[in-house]
């Protein structure tokens, strides 16, 4: 209620719970200290369900591993694709799965972390930084939603047309980004690789 224009007609006598931030559409609304308190809690949240399937790796490393494969690490790049700039709340997750998860996969010294961040076909977990990968997806998910926005905002005529081509086109984009960056790290290890060979041989 504090800092409301005089202006506002007086809520108080309204049946109504006033907050100054709150998670709206995936997204924040309010103010910023709210948004920190919140999403450290997240963060407190799937740092605790990492150290469970950290123990659960051990016996059953790949239910373990589906798990934050396919669930877990869905939620924050939920949070990512709808909050910007939020990055920096990631790093206790980040050290959770490059110094414990993924050891506890491989129940010993694990590949580099920027190989496990691979995907699959690269040879890799498919378990990108969550520290790296906000910025992009924040990026991705406003290019895709950018005409869905400017209707609202401009109080014009939406065309479902219009805005399907633009989802398609960028997430052809992202894709193709994505694509060449996995392609380059893939070729800096297989040529590693081969140098080592080399060097063997």
């Amino acid at each position: 209620m504090e800092g409301l224009s005089p202006l506002v007609p007086d809520l108080k006598s309204m049946k109504c719970i006033f907050v100054n931030g709150a998670r709206y559409l995936g997204g924040w609304i309010g103010d910023t200290d709210l948004l920190n308190e919140w999403m450290l809690e997240k963060i407190q949240t799937w740092n605790f369900c990492l150290d469970q399937m950290t123990l659960a790796a051990g016996s059953f490393p790949q239910s373990a591993y589906t798990a934050v494969l396919k669930s877990i690490q869905q939620e924050w790049t939920f949070i990512q694709r709808n909050i910007p700039d939020i990055g920096k709340y990631f790093d206790t997750v980040e050290e959770k799965l490059a110094n414990r998860f993924i050891p506890a996969l491989f129940r010993q010294d694990p590949p580099s972390r920027e190989l496990t961040s691979q995907p699959i076909r690269y040879g890799g977990l498919a378990l990108p930084k969550p520290t790296g990968t906000a910025d992009a997806l924040y990026a991705a998910s406003c290019a895709a939603t950018d005409y869905l926005a400017e209707c609202i905002l401009n109080r014009s005529t939406f065309h479902l047309e219009d805005h399907l081509k633009i989802i398609k086109e960028s997430t052809r984009k992202t894709k193709e980004k994505n694509e060449a960056n996995y392609k380059s790290t893939c070729l800096l290890y297989t040529s590693d690789a081969a140098d080592e060979e080399d060097s063997v041989d």
